[in-house]
């Protein structure tokens, strides 16, 4: 008994079983023409011997020099289904096009290989109509975006050097006149500043609050307008102050004379009073400022800020100058906020200062806290550019010389956001555009203040 046999039976089982779903001949491969040219175009054609289409064709991988594309879906003639291809040869010789495998739900088809031979172009062999037309693509908004960025960098680098050539002449212009000149009349402060209590107690300010700023302001005036040490001064020391006073109403006097030990009880010991005595009090001091308030030619101011940067008013009132060194920045905001100038709290920002040694780039910061409206005066007229420009600056030459050599081969890029931002400081309304600021590093030591002054004479700007 040949004891192989049960092996050999079981080998053939399974291979048998293995190939069950693979049906050979129920789909063949041909061409339209056996034998073609480079460049014509032929067309391959799948038979498949059954009553529906299957589900999905896996093409082969052919050679480099056969494109293959499909030319439409599964289309029925008799009994059979066919698929066509167009099939175009790049380079002549013989060619073998790989068994394509159709799939039909679990069934699966398999075609024979198929050999081809494709001819070198004979002149004037190829018929006209089967030589394909050029493919003109669609122009699209990408094709033109090369030019937008040449003409966005063009527009950039004329505004930079139109804007850095005036704004440079502009802050060579800048000239601060006399403190005089500049100081606004006692009474115009003292007045505006009522009128903002007003608005304010109104608004239910607490009573000790609102006696405590009507008293300054009744002290600054007389400091400022008769140039008394009324800051300074206790209550007795200002009842007497009031006494001295001359062409004054003696009832606006004693008014007030009576009244300042009333709003030291308020002010230190909460006293109670009711609104009439608020009331009162106002419109006494009201009285006063409005009786001896300056006129004509004893009113000194002769130039006014610019309205865009009246904010700096009450400081430069109060010794602000041009320029500042950093080192007496914190005195300064003493200053503001301890005469209550400012109410709002400090607020910090960093002022950068480029300098350049091609091909390497240096920068300066210098970190400066301030009121919280003059942060935003200076912020307000930041360009969109330096917002961008400056951090990206110091992080790019913060690494080493290297980075800083790349910083500056990098700036021909800059020109495209260049042109952005610029077009944005024109919509906000920036003016002068591409602009760091109002507040300007100088050196090391000193920053600027760039606010403008007018004569009120003439409204020149000076």
């Amino acid at each position: 008994m040949n004891t192989q046999s049960p092996y050999i039976c079981a080998i053939f089982l399974s291979t048998f079983l293995l190939l069950s779903h693979t049906f050979w001949g129920q789909a063949q491969i041909r061409l339209q023409d056996q034998t073609f040219s480079i460049g014509e175009v032929n067309e391959l054609i799948i038979d498949l011997n059954q009553q529906q289409p299957p589900s999905k064709v896996i093409e082969p991988d052919l050679p480099d020099q056969l494109d293959l594309s499909p030319s439409g879906d599964w289309i029925q003639q008799g009994e059979k289904y066919i698929k066509k291809y167009e099939l175009i040869a790049w380079d002549s010789g013989y060619f073998q096009i790989p068994p394509f495998t159709v799939v039909d739900g679990q069934k699966t088809y398999q075609t024979s290989s198929l050999n081809i031979q494709v001819l070198d172009v004979q002149l004037d062999s190829i018929p006209q109509s089967m030589i394909r037309d050029i493919i003109e693509e669609p122009v699209t908004l990408s094709d033109y975006l090369d030019y937008l960025y040449v003409l966005l960098g063009i527009v950039g680098l004329g505004l930079l050097a139109y804007f850095s050539f005036k704004n440079r002449n502009r802050e060579e212009g800048l000239v601060d006149p006399p403190i005089e000149a500049l100081i606004r009349a006692p009474h115009v402060v003292a007045l505006e500043k009522m009128q903002m209590l007003k608005e304010q107690y109104l608004k239910g300010m607490e009573t000790e609050d609102y006696h405590t700023r009507l008293n300054y302001v009744l002290r600054e005036y007389l400091s400022r307008r008769f140039r008394l040490p009324s800051l300074e001064s206790g209550t007795r020391q200002l009842q007497q102050q009031l006494r001295a006073l001359t062409n004054v109403d003696p009832s606006i006097q004693q008014s007030l004379i009576e009244a300042l030990p009333v709003v030291e009880q308020i002010k230190y010991a909460q006293q109670n009073q009711d609104s009439n005595f608020d009331n009162s009090l106002f419109d006494t001091t009201h009285k006063l400022i409005t009786n001896t308030q300056l006129s004509g030619h004893e009113n000194t101011q002769k130039y006014q800020l610019n309205n865009k940067d009246i904010i700096l008013q009450p400081a430069l009132e109060n010794g602000l100058q041009r320029v500042v060194p950093l080192g007496s920045i914190e005195e300064l905001n003493k200053l503001l906020l301890n005469k209550n100038i400012y109410e709002t709290p400090l607020e910090s920002t960093i002022l950068y200062r480029w300098t350049w040694k091609f091909p390497f780039a240096k920068i300066e910061k210098a970190p400066i806290e301030l009121p919280h409206e003059i942060i935003q005066w200076h912020t307000q007229s930041e360009s969109y550019f330096y917002k961008l420009y400056n951090p990206l600056g110091v992080k790019l030459t913060s690494w080493g010389l290297l980075s800083s050599l790349l910083f500056t081969l990098l700036h021909p890029l800059f020109l495209i956001p260049l042109g952005i931002c610029s077009l944005l400081d024109l919509i906000k309304g920036k003016k002068p555009i591409l602009k760091p600021g109002k507040i300007e590093l100088v050196d090391r030591e000193n920053i600027r203040f760039n606010y403008e002054v007018e004569s009120i004479e003439n409204n020149k700007e000076v």
